[in-house]
């Protein structure tokens, strides 16, 4: 009995290497060529992955076109990304203020964006500069302080 035990466990090792290790990876054999069909770019039929592809990219672009951040102020339509001075041109009620902490923002209604030192011209800087005030509500700043390359960066709703 003592003889048979280990013969049945080495017997059951033999068995079970047989079988070969089940979490390695299918070897393919060198001897498999893999064939695809071809299509003419003149019939109607269509690759499906690539379809799947280009519309899941479709979907991506909606998806980022969403996101974008805007809202209706002022008579228009205010959005991240958008030309600045030609968005506060369209727009109805646009106030500027000045603080010497955040610098030059507009008020349009309850919207609120900030303006960038990067973004104003070289006459608008002159011009706030010489404010002698730290905080200005009422800025008398125009829009040719604005440079055309300036964009919306971002914007609060009060």
């Amino acid at each position: 009995m003592k003889k048979m035990i280990p013969v049945m466990m080495l017997s059951g090792i033999i068995g079970l290497s047989a079988c070969g290790n089940k979490t390695e990876q299918p070897q393919q054999n060198a001897d498999t060529l893999e064939v695809a069909d071809t299509i003419k770019e003149d019939t109607a039929a269509v690759d499906t992955p690539q379809t799947a592809e280009v519309q899941e990219n479709a979907q991506e672009e909606k998806t980022v076109e969403k996101n974008v951040k805007s809202t209706q102020a002022g008579g228009t339509t205010i959005a991240v990304g958008e030309p600045l001075a030609e968005t506060l041109r369209k727009a109805k009620g646009v106030t500027f203020e000045y603080n010497a902490d955040y610098g030059v923002a507009c008020n349009i209604g309850k919207v609120y964006i900030s303006i960038p030192d990067e973004d104003i011209t070289k006459a608008g800087l002159d011009y706030v500069n010489s404010l002698t005030s730290d905080i200005e509500p009422n800025l008398d700043f125009k829009l040719e302080y604005i440079k055309p390359s300036a964009k919306i960066k971002d914007f609060e709703i009060n």
